[in-house]
């Protein structure tokens, strides 16, 4: 059941996306989750550059974070956290064709108990 929400930093030249990289990403995040087809939910959100800023810094035009929140059921712990978060990070690089070291994730509070589909709790 994870659901995933992309942020893409884009330029005014590049803000049109490819019509399959949500597909793509959910497909590649499916095998990282080794969810079951329809099972992980992407959804990307794109920004100018305009729209982004760091604090005390003017962000290279080369530079473009990828924020990735990750909502699941229950979350690994651990190692496994660390190796899913790492493989996480890697498979959007990938698919974004961006450095690694532009994707950052951060993981929600677990969701059992706490998300209902169709007005169904699940524990």
């Amino acid at each position: 059941m994870p659901i995933v929400d992309i942020e893409l930093l884009r330029d005014k030249t590049s803000a049109t996306l490819e019509e399959d990289l949500p597909q793509r990403i959910a497909d590649g995040l499916g095998d990282v989750f080794q969810t079951q087809p329809a099972q992980t939910w992407v959804k990307i959100h794109h920004h100018q550059r305009v729209d982004y800023a760091e604090n005390h810094s003017i962000l290279p035009f080369e530079i473009s974070p990828v924020m990735v929140k990750v909502l699941k059921s229950t979350i690994p712990e651990g190692e496994a956290l660390k190796e899913e978060a790492r493989r996480v990070a890697e498979t959007v690089a990938a698919i974004c064709s961006c450095p690694v070291s532009n994707v950052h994730v951060l993981y929600e509070p677990e969701a059992a108990g706490r998300i209902a589909f169709g007005g169904v709790l699940r524990t």
